[in-house]
């Protein structure tokens, strides 16, 4: 694929199936790699994060066959050494030291771009509260010498839930042990996933206000598991809608347990009505609102965001958001940053941006700073620029959606 990408505006019209939710994926590999048995996953996502979870699972796991859907085939025995590149993927880094430390095998955990600046502390503090023996360099390399012992584990909440789901999906290992939460926990959705797709593998997770977390069960396969369609990046074709598109969103559950399904509620204040089939229509009160959303259980909209406040209400400001600065890239400045360069007006904040309405933005040459989330953020913006945009780095996208640019175009016919 090309590294950059020129969108103009076009009219959007068309239907698109939402491909699988990249976090259910994550957690469903995983699960099923535990559980033994035949589980077949399906519909088939190959993502790079999907890819790195996946090779990790046959790695240290499971045997998988991946064809029309992927296929985990029982559990091999657990390698003495391994060494486990997670490629850019927090989640499969950060899911998975928990479930290695727990298993007791030796393994070397790597990874590329900005995951090495990633931060796990939460997760080393941990290790050193309760003797656990490993070494790192930084935060990546890091080699797990040791078994993690039964008993309370005690993490802080309030860096990144990716470690509380870790853990939780290691705790049916360890026997008799309590998770508790030190802090206030952020991104809870991400949690109820976790704790969703780990009873539909024989788990049954109790807590108390989220902060102190049970475990009941053993791992088992459900046989087949059907992954429900991704909020994250239906959020880009519902803003898409609200800019003037038309596009007929499919495969998604109203009843989901993905935050990012808040995008409708959010649409909805800034004066959207939205059908059954995720058209978005305006009640006539565009751009008159001053809106101030809390991003902190829904972090992944914070770029689709910047850009349905820049033409939908007259201010929106987003707050919760300081652990952006984290991501694959520094997503606040990013997002303001290339923004603004094609004309729009925002401010960014210690933990967030404030968002102002522009009629429209001038086009230019932008960076999606290798993040995907910024990519696809910007080629929505060109629906409501006046000249091209021309996006750098455009093959981020792969990351989580790889087909992204062929459904762009595809509807633009």
């Amino acid at each position: 694929m090309a590294t950059s990408m020129t969108v103009s505006a076009a009219p959007l019209r068309g239907e698109v199936s939402m491909l699988p939710s990249k976090s259910v994926m994550h957690r469903a590999l995983i699960c099923a790699s535990l559980a033994g048995g035949m589980t077949e996953l399906s519909p088939l996502l190959l993502s790079e994060d999907i890819q790195a979870t996946l090779t990790a699972c046959q790695t240290l796991l499971s045997n998988i066959h991946v064809s029309d859907s992927i296929t985990v085939a029982g559990r091999h025995p657990l390698p003495e050494q391994a060494a486990v590149n997670c490629r850019e993927s927090g989640s499969t880094i950060r899911f998975f030291l928990p479930v290695a430390a727990a298993l007791g095998t030796h393994v070397t955990f790597t990874g590329e771009g900005r995951l090495p600046q990633r931060p796990l502390t939460p997760l080393f503090e941990l290790f050193d509260q309760t003797g656990f023996s490993y070494m790192a360099q930084g935060n990546l390399p890091v080699t797990l010498q040791d078994k993690l012992s039964s008993g309370t584990l005690r993490i802080r909440g309030d860096v990144s839930s990716q470690f509380i789901t870790g853990l939780l999906l290691a705790l049916p290992l360890l026997g008799d042990s309590v998770l508790e939460v030190t802090t206030p926990l952020e991104s809870r959705p991400y949690v109820d996933i976790t704790l969703d797709i780990m009873n539909q593998f024989g788990i049954t997770c109790s807590h108390e206000n989220y902060r102190t977390f049970s475990v009941s069960g053993t791992y088992h396969s459900p046989g087949k598991f059907t992954c429900e369609g991704d909020w994250s990046n239906a959020a880009f074709w519902l803003v898409a809608n609200a800019l003037g598109g038309e596009i007929s969103v499919s495969n998604l559950s109203p009843a989901t347990a993905q935050g990012d399904s808040q995008i409708i509620a959010i649409l909805k204040q800034c004066g959207f009505s939205v059908s059954e089939q995720y058209l978005v229509h305006s009640t006539g009160k565009i751009g008159t609102e001053k809106l101030c959303i809390d991003v902190s259980d829904i972090p992944d909209l914070v770029p689709i965001l910047a850009v349905l406040g820049s033409f939908c209400c007259s201010e929106m400001q987003l707050t919760g958001a300081a652990r952006l600065r984290l991501k694959e890239s520094d997503r606040l400045s990013a997002t303001a940053g290339e923004l603004n360069r094609l004309g729009a007006d925002i401010t960014e904040l210690e933990d967030g941006l404030v968002i102002r309405h522009v009629d429209a933005l001038h086009g230019g040459q932008v960076s999606s700073h290798n993040d995907h989330r910024i990519a696809m953020a910007l080629a929505i913006a060109a629906q409501k620029s006046t000249a091209p945009i021309v996006i750098d780095g455009a093959d981020a996208v792969q990351k989580s959606y790889p087909a992204f640019w062929q459904e762009l175009e595809r509807l633009k016919k």
